[in-house]
C-alpha cells in the first residue's frame, strides 16, 4: 500500500466508473441494502484517523467509511461539500460554513469547536499526527468564529490551502476525549458506525440510520444494512472467495486477475504508481553520498523492473504526484541517470557494499518479482542486497522510527505539492516526516517560497531536481483492478482505489 506514515486521502484521481453487478450466490437481503465484503490483504494496528504510523490502505477506506471531512473533492477536481456546506477562499485562509444537521453517531450536533478540536490536535506536534503537514497545514491557525463558522489561515498563501484540508476525517467529541476508543472503534458522523473489530480478521460496521451529507447528498437508495471489511492476506484465496461469492469486492494485482476477467467479473480498473525507489540519505547512512545513490541506480535495469512489475502493461510515470496532475506533471527521465553499468561500476569498483533492500508486502507478487529483478542486479553490479519484506503495519515504524533500511521501494500517492513536501524537505522523524533525509537546496527553495510567483512551476523544478540528485526515482503507473461480484460501486482512483461509501450497492 501507500507510505505508512498515514498519507490521507484527497479523493481525487480518474473519472469516477460504476462497477457492474454481475451475480453473486452470497444470501444477501436487497430489501434492507444486503450485506457488502470487502477484502483487503492487511490489517491496521490503529483505526485512528489521526493517529501515528499504520496500515494506511485499510485506515483511508475505512475513515471514508466511519468519518466525514470538511469538504470532499471529485475526480474532476471539483469541491463537494462534506460537513461544510459552503466556503470562501482568501489566498491564505478559508472559511466555512457548516450544514447545521450533521451529526455523530451518538446524536452528538457537530460544531464549529469541534472542528477546531480535531485540527487543533492535528497540529500539536506533541500528538504525533501522521497527517500534521500533510492534510493541514504545519503552520495553520484555526479560529471557530461562531457554532457554525470556521477559518483556517496560513502565513503565506497558497493555491492548494482548500484541497489540502479536504479529506481529513473529522472525529466526535467522544473519540477527541479519549483516543484509545479510537484504536479499534469509531466516533464519527461517517455512514457507519463499527460494531465489531477481530483482529487479523475482520471489522464489521454497521449502516447509520437518516446518514444524509455524502458528497452527494442523501443516498438514492438502500445502502448496505452490514459492510464487512475482511482481512485475506493471500490473493488467491481472494480470488477464489470473489468467485464463489463470499466476497462483494477485492483488488487483485497478481495473475488471478486473468481467470476472473475468464470467469466475467466484471473489473474497475483505476491509475497508481507500481511505486518509486527512495534512498536513505540520513546523516550517517551509506546514501548520504550521491555519487554513491547515482551509482546504484546505473546499476540497476529500472525500465525492465517496470515492465515486470507491471506486466508489460505500465505507462509512463507523469512524477511524484498522481491524478489529477494540478502542476502538469514532469518527464522524470529528463533528470535521472539511466541504466549504465560500466559507469557504475567505475564507481563502485573496490568497495563492497552490503544494503537492505525494504518494500511492502501488499504491492504484490508482479511488484515482489520485480524487486526480486532488482536485487539480483545489484548482486551482479557486487553488492551484497538483503530483501526486507515488510507489512503495511510494519512499514510506518521502520520509516518512521527505526529508520533500518537503506533503499525503499514504495510508492505516495499524494496529489497536491504541500502533501509531499513534508516527505522531501524539512525535519527527519521524529521532529518532521522526512523520513529519508532529503535535503535538497532546491526543493528547501520551494519550500520557503511557496505561495509567491508561479507555484507549479517552482514545484517542478523543484522536483526534477529531486531527480537529478538520485534521492527518489519514479518506476512507472500501471491499471490496478478492483473487481466486484453481486455488487456495484463508484471507485476514485487514488489512494488505492477508494470506493465511495454512498454509493456501494448489493444485489
Amino acid at each position: 500500500m501507500m507510505l505508512a506514515r498515514a498519507i490521507p486521502a484527497v479523493c481525487a484521481g480518474l473519472p469516477i466508473a460504476l462497477v457492474a453487478a454481475c451475480g453473486s450466490t452470497a444470501d444477501q437481503a436487497a430489501s434492507d441494502g444486503g450485506a457488502f465484503v470487502l477484502a483487503v490483504t492487511d490489517d491496521t494496528q490503529n483505526l485512528d484517523p489521526h493517529g501515528p504510523a499504520s496500515s494506511v490502505g485499510l485506515v483511508i477506506q475505512t475513515s471514508r467509511l466511519l468519518y466525514d471531512p470538511l469538504v470532499n473533492v471529485a475526480a474532476d477536481g471539483a469541491v463537494l461539500p462534506g460537513i461544510a456546506q459552503t466556503w470562501t477562499e482568501s489566498g491564505s485562509a478559508v472559511t466555512f460554513t457548516l450544514r447545521d444537521d450533521v451529526t455523530c453517531s451518538d446524536g452528538t450536533p457537530m460544531t464549529a469547536a469541534i472542528v477546531k478540536d480535531n485540527l487543533d490536535y492535528v497540529l500539536d506536534p506533541a500528538n504525533e499526527s501522521a497527517v500534521r503537514g500533510i492534510r493541514v497545514p504545519a503552520d495553520a491557525v484555526v479560529s471557530a468564529d461562531d457554532a457554525h463558522t470556521l477559518t483556517v489561515s496560513t502565513s503565506a498563501p497558497s493555491e492548494f490551502l482548500l484541497a489540502q484540508l479536504s479529506g481529513l476525517g473529522i472525529v466526535c467529541p467522544g473519540g477527541l476525549g479519549d483516543r484509545t476508543t479510537l484504536v479499534r472503534g469509531a466516533d464519527g458522523t461517517g455512514p457507519y458506525t463499527i460494531s465489531e473489530a477481530v483482529p487479523g480478521s475482520e471489522y464489521r460496521l454497521t449502516r447509520r440510520d437518516g446518514y444524509a451529507w455524502g458528497p452527494d447528498g442523501e443516498p438514492g437508495g438502500p445502502l448496505p444494512e452490514s459492510l464487512v471489511v475482511r482481512i485475506v492476506e493471500n490473493e488467491s484465496t481472494t480470488a477464489n472467495l470473489l468467485l464463489d461469492g463470499e466476497v462483494d469486492a477485492a483488488e487483485i494485482r497478481g495473475p488471478d486477475r486473468e481467470r476472473l476477467n475468464a470467469a466475467g467479473l466484471t473489473p474497475i480498473a483505476f491509475r497508481e504508481p507500481v511505486g518509486q525507489v527512495w534512498f536513505n540519505q540520513r546523516a550517517g547512512r551509506l546514501f548520504e553520498d550521491e555519487a554513491l545513490r547515482v551509482a546504484v541506480l546505473q546499476s540497476m535495469d529500472l525500465d525492465e523492473a517496470a515492465r515486470v512489475a507491471t506486466r508489460g502493461t505500465g505507462v509512463t510515470s507523469q512524477g511524484l504526484l498522481s491524478e489529477p496532475l494540478v502542476c502538469g506533471g514532469v518527464d522524470p527521465s529528463a533528470a535521472l541517470p539511466g541504466h549504465d553499468p560500466a559507469a557504475a561500476e567505475a564507481v563502485l569498483a573496490g568497495r563492497p557494499l552490503a544494503v537492505t533492500l525494504m518494500y511492502p508486502t501488499s504491492l504484490g507478487s508482479d511488484v515482489k518479482a520485480a524487486i526480486e529483478l532488482v536485487a539480483a542486479g545489484l548482486g551482479d553490479a557486487g553488492i551484497a542486497t538483503t530483501l526486507k519484506p515488510v507489512t503495511d503495519a510494519q512499514l510506518g515504524p521502520t520509516l518512521f522510527e527505526t529508520g533500518d533500511w537503506d533503499i525503499f521501494w514504495g510508492k505516495t500517492d499524494v496529489q497536491i505539492p504541500t502533501q509531499l513536501l513534508p516527505y522531501v524537505s524539512g525535519a527527519e522523524p521524529p521532529d518532521g516526516s522526512n523520513f529519508a533525509g532529503v535535503d535538497n537546496a532546491t526543493m528547501d527553495a520551494f519550500a520557503e517560497s511557496m505561495g509567491s510567483g508561479d507555484t507549479c512551476a517552482a514545484w517542478n523544478e523543484a522536483e526534477l531536481a529531486l531527480y537529478d540528485a538520485a534521492s527518489v526515482v519514479p518506476l512507472a503507473d500501471v491499471e490496478v483492478p478492483i473487481f466486484a461480484n453481486g455488487a456495484s460501486f463508484e471507485v476514485i482512483g487514488t489512494q488505492g482505489g477508494l470506493i465511495v461509501p454512498t454509493s456501494i450497492r448489493v444485489e
